[in-house]
């Protein structure tokens, strides 16, 4: 009989793929609620409108990497006081 070189061994102890699957759902639930947050927050503070918040947790799932470093310079600005010329025209 020849000998097998190959072999199986499943990580028990870490959970196998349970874990893996978990981490990536609190991943995706974060990343929907942040980025829903944060792109409300935006379209609020620079054009003053509001969404239904089901589209701003779509626009988010996909626009995220973007809305979320806007959200934070538009937090910023408001603290020093600026208010963006869009919502108050002279």
């Amino acid at each position: 009989m020849r000998k097998s070189y190959y072999t199986t061994t499943t990580n028990t102890a870490a959970g196998g793929g349970c874990c893996l699957a978990s981490c990536w759902l609190w991943i995706l639930g974060i990343n929907l609620v942040l980025g829903g947050f944060c792109t409300n927050f935006s379209l609020k503070f620079i054009f003053g409108v509001n969404i239904f918040w089901l589209w701003d947790i779509l626009i988010g799932l996909f626009l995220g990497e973007f809305t979320i470093p806007i959200a934070v310079i538009c937090w910023i600005l408001s603290l020093v006081g600026y208010t963006p010329p869009l919502l108050h025209p002279s």
